[in-house]
């Protein structure tokens, strides 16, 4: 996770519900456990980047549009 130990165990910690709530609900057997659980921390991994990534966006547009109001219009 880019470093962050946090992120990373949580985003493990989410993984582990995941996995046990799918092997109680699932109706079809995982034929390979090792290759299921790396492809469910990849995506994991992949959404909260992703989430993460447009917050920080979504704080950047802003803080540009407040330092927009705060300058004065030089062409008026």
């Amino acid at each position: 996770m880019r470093g962050n130990q946090t992120e990373a165990e949580d985003v493990l910690g989410m993984a582990m519900l995941r996995a046990r709530e799918a092997w109680r609900t699932s109706s079809k057997p995982i034929d390979n456990v090792k290759v299921w659980l790396v492809r469910l921390v990849n995506n994991l991994c992949t959404n909260l980047l992703k989430k993460r990534d447009r917050l920080f966006s979504c704080e950047a547009k802003e803080e540009l549009w407040v330092s927009q109001e705060e300058e004065p219009d030089l062409a008026a």
